[in-house]
């Protein structure tokens, strides 16, 4: 995947409100995981 794909996909990510969301809660369990 080169650095233009991703920089788009991420752009994308971040005009979906829902997507952002289903991020953060991904990103939150991940941590959660790590922590214990």
């Amino acid at each position: 995947m080169t650095l233009a794909a991703f920089i788009a996909a991420f752009l994308k990510i971040l005009s979906s409100p829902a997507l952002v969301g289903k991020l953060f809660l991904l990103l939150t369990k991940m941590l959660a995981t790590i922590a214990h």
